[in-house]
């Protein structure tokens, strides 16, 4: 696969890393279910071991690595090829979503706001002024 792409195969190189990349998604899958039939079979005998044993190969970094890279995207559509491409796009995309105006008043808000009564069932001393007057006392 490595010499296919030097000598200008683009072809042959695609088909190997397709072909490649589904072996490797098929060991991948293979790996899973047969931890994961481990931990059934321990179920169906009351022995949690096989579970325990299959969350700490799933969980750890030593069993066969499946993370993939993250692809960052401009907002046009192109890929980040530098990681201050990405840098950037991240800091444009969080400021873009965290930097919203503030959000308008609705009249209808400010007019039921202004005729309702104060509900008496709900008593008025909050949990802070209640640990205030605790503390003036000596409390806490």
């Amino acid at each position: 696969m490595k010499k296919a792409r030097p000598n200008g195969r683009t072809t042959k190189y695609h088909r190997l890393k397709s072909a490649y990349k589904a072996k490797a998604k098929a060991v991948l899958e293979e790996y899973y279910g047969t931890i994961d039939e481990e931990a059934e079979e321990g179920f169906c005998r009351n022995n949690l071991r096989p579970a325990f044993h299959a969350i700490k190969q799933l969980s750890s970094k030593s069993h066969i690595n499946t993370i993939t890279a993250t692809t960052i995207e401009h907002s046009d559509g192109t890929l980040c090829k530098t990681v201050e491409e990405a840098t950037k796009q991240c800091v444009e995309y969080y400021e873009a979503a965290l930097n919203h105006p503030p959000a308008s008043l609705c009249p209808d808000l400010q007019n039921c706001a202004a005729t309702c009564t104060p509900d008496i069932t709900i008593p008025e001393d909050t949990p802070v002024e209640k640990a205030t007057e605790w503390e003036g006392c000596g409390i806490g």
